[in-house]
Protein backbone atom coordinates (compact mmCIF):
# COMPACT_ATOMS: atom_id res chain seq x y z
CA UNK A 1 0.00 0.00 0.00
CA UNK A 2 1.31 3.64 -0.77
CA UNK A 3 2.00 5.29 2.34
CA UNK A 4 3.22 9.01 0.75
CA UNK A 5 2.14 11.42 -1.94
CA UNK A 6 4.55 13.12 -3.33
CA UNK A 7 2.78 16.73 -5.54
CA UNK A 8 5.79 17.57 -7.73
CA UNK A 9 5.98 20.91 -8.61
CA UNK A 10 8.14 21.55 -12.23
CA UNK A 11 10.45 24.28 -12.61
CA UNK A 12 12.23 23.40 -15.64
CA UNK A 13 15.50 24.60 -15.80
CA UNK A 14 14.56 27.71 -13.70
CA UNK A 15 17.88 29.34 -12.58
CA UNK A 16 20.20 26.38 -13.98
CA UNK A 17 23.55 27.78 -14.69
CA UNK A 18 23.81 25.99 -17.73
CA UNK A 19 22.29 23.15 -19.95
CA UNK A 20 23.84 19.37 -19.52
CA UNK A 21 24.57 17.50 -22.52
CA UNK A 22 21.51 15.52 -21.56
CA UNK A 23 19.34 17.88 -20.74
CA UNK A 24 16.00 19.49 -21.80
CA UNK A 25 13.57 19.67 -19.28
CA UNK A 26 10.63 20.63 -21.07
CA UNK A 27 10.52 17.82 -23.03
CA UNK A 28 11.56 15.49 -20.24
CA UNK A 29 8.46 16.95 -17.75
CA UNK A 30 6.18 17.61 -20.61
CA UNK A 31 5.22 20.81 -19.74
CA UNK A 32 6.31 23.75 -21.72
CA UNK A 33 7.21 26.38 -18.81
CA UNK A 34 7.29 27.17 -15.24
CA UNK A 35 3.86 27.19 -13.44
CA UNK A 36 3.01 30.86 -11.92
CA UNK A 37 1.53 30.71 -8.16
CA UNK A 38 -2.26 30.19 -9.68
CA UNK A 39 -1.16 27.19 -11.48
CA UNK A 40 0.98 25.84 -8.27
CA UNK A 41 -2.01 26.21 -6.59
CA UNK A 42 -4.16 24.25 -9.14
CA UNK A 43 -1.62 21.15 -9.46
CA UNK A 44 -1.73 20.83 -5.13
CA UNK A 45 -5.39 21.07 -5.03
CA UNK A 46 -5.89 18.49 -7.67
CA UNK A 47 -3.61 16.20 -6.27
CA UNK A 48 -5.21 16.68 -2.63
CA UNK A 49 -8.43 15.48 -3.58
CA UNK A 50 -6.83 12.14 -5.13
CA UNK A 51 -5.58 11.38 -1.95
CA UNK A 52 -6.51 8.04 -0.87
CA UNK A 53 -7.46 6.50 2.36
CA UNK A 54 -4.14 4.78 2.43
CA UNK A 55 -2.12 7.71 2.15
CA UNK A 56 -0.11 8.59 5.63
CA UNK A 57 2.00 11.64 4.62
CA UNK A 58 1.83 14.36 1.77
CA UNK A 59 4.65 16.60 0.51
CA UNK A 60 4.97 18.78 -1.95
CA UNK A 61 8.04 18.56 -4.25
CA UNK A 62 9.98 21.25 -6.00
CA UNK A 63 12.12 19.69 -9.03
CA UNK A 64 13.29 20.31 -12.41
CA UNK A 65 15.26 23.17 -11.47
CA UNK A 66 18.45 24.43 -9.04
CA UNK A 67 16.16 25.68 -6.61
CA UNK A 68 18.88 27.30 -4.10
CA UNK A 69 20.17 29.43 -7.12
CA UNK A 70 16.99 30.76 -7.10
CA UNK A 71 16.64 34.33 -5.30
CA UNK A 72 16.03 34.46 -2.15
CA UNK A 73 13.03 36.78 -2.82
CA UNK A 74 11.64 33.92 -5.37
CA UNK A 75 12.89 30.84 -2.72
CA UNK A 76 10.38 32.46 -0.16
CA UNK A 77 7.95 33.31 -2.82
CA UNK A 78 7.71 29.49 -3.76
CA UNK A 79 8.04 28.47 -0.26
CA UNK A 80 5.53 30.21 0.97
CA UNK A 81 2.66 28.86 -1.45
CA UNK A 82 3.69 25.72 -0.40
CA UNK A 83 3.85 26.36 3.10
CA UNK A 84 0.21 27.63 3.17
CA UNK A 85 -0.85 24.12 2.83
CA UNK A 86 1.43 22.69 5.27
CA UNK A 87 0.11 25.10 7.90
CA UNK A 88 -3.27 24.26 6.75
CA UNK A 89 -2.30 20.76 8.28
CA UNK A 90 -3.34 19.22 4.40
CA UNK A 91 0.83 18.78 3.47
CA UNK A 92 3.06 17.62 5.82
CA UNK A 93 6.68 19.33 4.63
CA UNK A 94 8.41 20.36 1.52
CA UNK A 95 11.12 18.96 -0.45
CA UNK A 96 13.28 20.63 -3.02
CA UNK A 97 16.01 19.75 -5.79
CA UNK A 98 19.06 21.57 -6.54
CA UNK A 99 22.60 21.16 -7.58
CA UNK A 100 25.62 19.89 -5.16
CA UNK A 101 27.70 23.59 -6.11
CA UNK A 102 24.51 25.46 -5.07
CA UNK A 103 24.24 24.32 -1.05
CA UNK A 104 25.19 27.01 1.42
CA UNK A 105 24.42 27.08 5.08
CA UNK A 106 22.28 30.22 4.59
CA UNK A 107 20.43 28.70 1.94
CA UNK A 108 19.91 25.84 4.35
CA UNK A 109 18.44 27.69 7.19
CA UNK A 110 16.34 29.67 5.18
CA UNK A 111 14.88 26.03 3.75
CA UNK A 112 15.01 24.50 7.00
CA UNK A 113 12.86 27.56 8.63
CA UNK A 114 10.17 27.04 5.50
CA UNK A 115 8.94 23.46 6.57
CA UNK A 116 11.22 21.59 3.73
CA UNK A 117 12.58 18.59 5.21
CA UNK A 118 14.64 17.00 2.12
CA UNK A 119 17.17 18.37 -0.27
CA UNK A 120 17.63 16.19 -3.27
CA UNK A 121 21.07 16.83 -5.01
CA UNK A 122 20.79 16.03 -9.02
CA UNK A 123 24.42 14.54 -8.28
CA UNK A 124 24.35 12.41 -11.67
CA UNK A 125 27.28 10.70 -10.96
CA UNK A 126 30.18 10.26 -8.40
CA UNK A 127 33.08 10.02 -11.51
CA UNK A 128 34.70 13.63 -12.41
CA UNK A 129 35.38 11.77 -15.91
CA UNK A 130 31.42 11.63 -16.57
CA UNK A 131 30.52 15.01 -14.59
CA UNK A 132 33.27 16.78 -17.08
CA UNK A 133 32.00 14.81 -20.17
CA UNK A 134 28.18 15.59 -18.96
CA UNK A 135 28.98 19.27 -18.72
CA UNK A 136 27.71 19.33 -14.91
CA UNK A 137 30.03 21.94 -13.81
CA UNK A 138 31.32 20.51 -10.01
CA UNK A 139 33.52 17.44 -9.19
CA UNK A 140 32.53 14.57 -7.06
CA UNK A 141 34.36 16.63 -4.14
CA UNK A 142 31.18 19.19 -4.48
CA UNK A 143 28.56 16.26 -3.77
CA UNK A 144 30.40 15.23 -0.71
CA UNK A 145 30.62 19.04 0.71
CA UNK A 146 26.89 19.27 -0.34
CA UNK A 147 26.01 16.13 0.98
CA UNK A 148 27.69 16.86 4.75
CA UNK A 149 26.21 20.32 5.05
CA UNK A 150 22.65 19.13 4.41
CA UNK A 151 22.60 16.56 7.15
CA UNK A 152 24.68 18.73 9.32
CA UNK A 153 21.37 21.06 9.19
CA UNK A 154 19.26 18.52 9.87
CA UNK A 155 17.80 17.89 7.35
CA UNK A 156 16.99 14.44 4.87
CA UNK A 157 19.48 14.05 2.01
CA UNK A 158 18.47 12.48 -1.65
CA UNK A 159 20.40 11.74 -4.43
CA UNK A 160 20.13 11.42 -7.94
CA UNK A 161 22.44 9.26 -10.42
CA UNK A 162 22.12 8.92 -13.75
CA UNK A 163 23.52 5.97 -15.42
CA UNK A 164 24.76 5.31 -19.29
CA UNK A 165 25.87 8.66 -19.82
CA UNK A 166 29.50 9.84 -21.69
CA UNK A 167 32.53 7.73 -20.58
CA UNK A 168 30.34 5.89 -17.63
CA UNK A 169 31.09 2.41 -17.10
CA UNK A 170 29.07 -0.32 -14.98
CA UNK A 171 31.89 -0.24 -12.52
CA UNK A 172 31.60 3.86 -12.39
CA UNK A 173 28.03 3.59 -11.83
CA UNK A 174 27.92 0.58 -9.02
CA UNK A 175 30.81 3.16 -7.09
CA UNK A 176 28.27 6.01 -7.15
CA UNK A 177 25.68 4.16 -5.66
CA UNK A 178 28.53 2.98 -2.96
CA UNK A 179 28.91 6.42 -2.57
CA UNK A 180 25.67 7.55 -1.26
CA UNK A 181 25.24 4.88 0.63
CA UNK A 182 28.67 6.23 2.07
CA UNK A 183 27.04 9.88 2.94
CA UNK A 184 23.81 8.65 4.76
CA UNK A 185 21.40 9.48 1.76
CA UNK A 186 17.91 8.48 2.79
CA UNK A 187 16.52 8.47 -0.49
CA UNK A 188 17.94 8.13 -4.36
CA UNK A 189 16.35 8.17 -7.70
CA UNK A 190 18.17 6.14 -10.84
CA UNK A 191 17.59 7.42 -14.56
CA UNK A 192 19.32 5.76 -17.45
CA UNK A 193 20.31 8.99 -19.76
CA UNK A 194 17.79 9.51 -22.34
CA UNK A 195 19.12 11.23 -26.26
CA UNK A 196 16.30 13.77 -26.37
CA UNK A 197 16.07 16.32 -29.15
CA UNK A 198 17.31 19.67 -28.80
CA UNK A 199 20.48 18.60 -26.48
CA UNK A 200 24.36 18.21 -27.03
CA UNK A 201 23.46 14.54 -26.31
CA UNK A 202 21.12 14.32 -29.77
CA UNK A 203 23.77 15.77 -31.95
CA UNK A 204 26.58 13.93 -29.86
CA UNK A 205 24.36 10.69 -31.45
CA UNK A 206 23.64 11.98 -34.56
CA UNK A 207 27.39 12.01 -34.76
CA UNK A 208 28.51 8.84 -34.18
CA UNK A 209 30.10 9.84 -30.82
CA UNK A 210 27.75 8.67 -27.91
CA UNK A 211 25.93 5.56 -27.79
CA UNK A 212 23.11 5.05 -24.62
CA UNK A 213 22.80 1.90 -23.09
CA UNK A 214 20.48 -0.65 -24.33
CA UNK A 215 17.28 -1.83 -22.73
CA UNK A 216 18.43 -5.27 -20.81
CA UNK A 217 22.37 -3.55 -19.49
CA UNK A 218 20.24 -0.45 -18.27
CA UNK A 219 18.10 -3.21 -16.34
CA UNK A 220 21.35 -5.12 -15.35
CA UNK A 221 23.09 -2.12 -14.00
CA UNK A 222 20.40 -1.19 -12.48
CA UNK A 223 19.34 -4.41 -10.81
CA UNK A 224 23.31 -4.26 -9.20
CA UNK A 225 22.43 -0.60 -8.09
CA UNK A 226 19.39 -1.34 -6.56
CA UNK A 227 20.89 -4.29 -4.33
CA UNK A 228 23.82 -1.84 -3.24
CA UNK A 229 21.16 1.10 -2.18
CA UNK A 230 18.73 -1.30 -0.53
CA UNK A 231 21.34 -2.85 1.47
CA UNK A 232 22.45 0.47 2.43
CA UNK A 233 18.89 1.21 3.47
CA UNK A 234 19.01 3.82 0.90
CA UNK A 235 15.01 3.80 -0.51
CA UNK A 236 14.96 4.57 -4.24
CA UNK A 237 11.56 6.47 -4.93
CA UNK A 238 11.93 6.21 -8.57
CA UNK A 239 13.76 4.14 -11.46
CA UNK A 240 13.11 5.94 -14.84
CA UNK A 241 11.15 8.69 -16.06
CA UNK A 242 7.87 9.57 -15.43
CA UNK A 243 6.25 8.97 -18.99
CA UNK A 244 5.26 12.00 -20.64
CA UNK A 245 3.61 12.49 -23.90
CA UNK A 246 6.90 14.58 -25.20
CA UNK A 247 8.59 11.15 -24.60
CA UNK A 248 6.39 9.35 -26.04
CA UNK A 249 7.14 11.29 -29.52
CA UNK A 250 9.38 11.81 -31.64
CA UNK A 251 11.43 14.09 -28.98
CA UNK A 252 12.84 10.52 -27.59
CA UNK A 253 15.60 9.72 -30.02
CA UNK A 254 17.33 6.70 -28.25
CA UNK A 255 18.10 5.06 -25.28
CA UNK A 256 16.48 2.92 -22.68
CA UNK A 257 12.82 4.27 -22.35
CA UNK A 258 10.57 2.23 -20.92
CA UNK A 259 7.46 3.40 -19.22
CA UNK A 260 7.77 0.31 -16.54
CA UNK A 261 11.50 0.21 -15.81
CA UNK A 262 11.20 -0.37 -12.59
CA UNK A 263 8.75 -3.53 -12.80
CA UNK A 264 11.76 -4.58 -15.36
CA UNK A 265 14.29 -4.17 -13.03
CA UNK A 266 12.40 -5.62 -9.67
CA UNK A 267 10.95 -8.99 -12.35
CA UNK A 268 14.97 -9.11 -13.47
CA UNK A 269 15.58 -9.82 -9.50
CA UNK A 270 12.98 -11.95 -9.26
CA UNK A 271 14.09 -14.00 -12.06
CA UNK A 272 17.19 -14.55 -10.71
CA UNK A 273 15.23 -15.81 -7.32
CA UNK A 274 13.40 -18.67 -9.46
CA UNK A 275 17.00 -19.45 -10.73
CA UNK A 276 18.25 -20.32 -8.10
CA UNK A 277 15.61 -21.93 -6.67
CA UNK A 278 14.54 -23.78 -9.50
CA UNK A 279 17.32 -24.52 -11.36
CA UNK A 280 20.31 -25.57 -9.25
CA UNK A 281 22.69 -27.75 -10.79
CA UNK A 282 21.71 -30.39 -8.55
CA UNK A 283 18.81 -30.96 -5.45
CA UNK A 284 15.48 -31.61 -5.34
CA UNK A 285 14.23 -29.51 -8.23
CA UNK A 286 17.36 -30.79 -10.19
CA UNK A 287 19.04 -29.07 -13.49
CA UNK A 288 18.14 -31.54 -15.98
CA UNK A 289 14.15 -32.32 -15.49
CA UNK A 290 11.15 -31.07 -16.78
CA UNK A 291 8.22 -31.16 -13.48
CA UNK A 292 4.68 -32.09 -14.66
CA UNK A 293 3.12 -31.52 -11.62
CA UNK A 294 2.14 -27.63 -11.14
CA UNK A 295 4.82 -24.99 -9.58
CA UNK A 296 2.92 -23.02 -7.14
CA UNK A 297 4.29 -19.74 -5.75
CA UNK A 298 2.57 -17.31 -3.32
CA UNK A 299 3.46 -13.86 -2.58
CA UNK A 300 1.53 -10.55 -1.49
CA UNK A 301 -0.71 -8.74 -3.38
CA UNK A 302 1.44 -5.73 -3.53
CA UNK A 303 4.56 -8.22 -4.79
CA UNK A 304 2.88 -10.26 -7.52
CA UNK A 305 2.91 -7.80 -10.13
CA UNK A 306 6.99 -7.68 -9.83
CA UNK A 307 6.87 -11.40 -9.85
CA UNK A 308 4.69 -12.38 -12.78
CA UNK A 309 6.48 -9.32 -14.76
CA UNK A 310 5.28 -7.15 -17.92
CA UNK A 311 3.60 -8.62 -19.79
CA UNK A 312 3.91 -12.26 -17.53
CA UNK A 313 7.89 -12.52 -18.59
CA UNK A 314 8.55 -14.47 -15.29
CA UNK A 315 5.29 -16.79 -15.85
CA UNK A 316 6.71 -17.63 -19.63
CA UNK A 317 10.13 -17.80 -18.18
CA UNK A 318 8.82 -20.41 -15.55
CA UNK A 319 6.42 -22.51 -18.14
CA UNK A 320 9.75 -23.22 -20.14
CA UNK A 321 10.55 -25.77 -17.47
CA UNK A 322 7.67 -26.45 -15.49
CA UNK A 323 4.63 -27.75 -17.25
CA UNK A 324 2.01 -25.80 -15.21
CA UNK A 325 3.24 -22.24 -13.06
CA UNK A 326 0.28 -20.85 -10.46
CA UNK A 327 0.89 -17.83 -9.42
CA UNK A 328 -1.58 -16.95 -5.33
CA UNK A 329 -1.95 -13.87 -3.45
CA UNK A 330 -1.38 -14.17 0.20
CA UNK A 331 -2.09 -10.79 2.07
CA UNK A 332 -0.06 -12.71 5.10
CA UNK A 333 3.27 -12.30 3.61
CA UNK A 334 5.28 -9.37 3.84
CA UNK A 335 4.96 -6.62 0.75
CA UNK A 336 7.16 -4.03 0.82
CA UNK A 337 9.37 -3.41 -2.53
CA UNK A 338 12.73 -3.98 -0.61
CA UNK A 339 12.11 -6.97 1.10
CA UNK A 340 9.46 -9.95 1.43
CA UNK A 341 8.62 -13.45 2.08
CA UNK A 342 7.18 -15.62 -0.47
CA UNK A 343 6.40 -19.40 -0.78
CA UNK A 344 6.46 -21.76 -3.57
CA UNK A 345 5.63 -25.71 -3.58
CA UNK A 346 6.30 -28.42 -5.59
CA UNK A 347 4.81 -32.02 -5.27
CA UNK A 348 5.71 -32.81 -1.81
CA UNK A 349 8.54 -29.59 -1.89
CA UNK A 350 7.37 -26.62 0.55
CA UNK A 351 9.41 -23.74 1.48
CA UNK A 352 9.25 -20.91 2.86
CA UNK A 353 11.78 -18.17 2.08
CA UNK A 354 12.47 -14.01 3.05
CA UNK A 355 13.93 -12.07 -0.21
CA UNK A 356 15.77 -8.52 0.05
Amino acid sequence: MKKKMIIPIFLPELACPGRCVFCNQFLISGQKGVPDESEIGRIIERNLSTRSAGIRQVEIAFYGGSFTLLSLQEQQRLLAIAGFYVKSGNVDGIRISTRPDAITVENLQLLSANHVSQVELGAQSFDDEVLRASGRGYNSDAIEVAAQKIREAGLELGIQLMIGLPADTLSKALDGARRVVGLGAHTSRIYPALVVEDTALARMWRAGEFQPLSINAAVSWIRKMRDILYQGRVKILRIGLHPSLDLQSSALLAGPYHPGLRQLVEAARWRAQFLRFFYPKSGVLGKNRVYGEPLTIQAHPDMMGFLVGPGGINKKFLSRRFRKVVFMQDDRLIGEENTGRWRYSYGQVEEEILFF
